[in-house]
């Protein structure tokens, strides 16, 4: 067993070193020189995340990102129609709260499925809904990519 732990721990310490000499790594620097950085990302822009969890953030001082997929909040225009969903007022309030919206994708598909141009368009669809109806682009897209079993 012993010798089983000393070969791990010998190939993750060769392979970590081979990697960094090998890849390009940007290191991001945090706001007022901290050390570390949290993340608070919720997925798809559901209602509670606008009645729920940005309040709650906000009471804390802090700020989410919040995924959305363009077409699953298109349905609620003109009229809503699907209840479980943030709506973009809703979605662009949040933002001017300091929360981030971002991109999805425009219809949630697996992207191993599509073509570049396809993942393309995705991301470009939503990235436009986003602008038109929060009045601000997007820099990030949250990939979704379903892993085969």
């Amino acid at each position: 067993m012993r010798k089983v732990k000393k070969l791990i721990v010998i190939f993750l310490v060769s392979n970590f070193f081979s990697f960094q000499a090998q890849s390009i790594v940007r290191i991001a620097h945090f706001k007022d020189n901290k050390r570390a950085a949290i993340s608070y990302t919720f997925d798809d822009g559901y209602v509670e995340q606008y009645t729920m969890a940005a309040p709650e953030l906000e009471k804390y001082g802090f700020r989410g990102t919040f995924w959305v997929n363009g077409t699953t909040h298109m349905k609620n225009e003109p009229q809503i129609t699907d209840t479980t969903r943030a709506t973009w007022t809703q979605l662009k309030e949040m933002a001017e709260r300091g929360h981030e919206i971002s991109n999805h994708g425009w219809s949630h598909k697996n992207l191993n499925r599509l073509n570049r141009e396809e993942i393309i368009d995705e991301i470009r669809k939503n990235d436009s809904i986003i602008l038109e109806k929060n009045r601000y682009k997007t820099d990030h897209f949250l990939l979704r990519v379903q892993c085969q079993k």
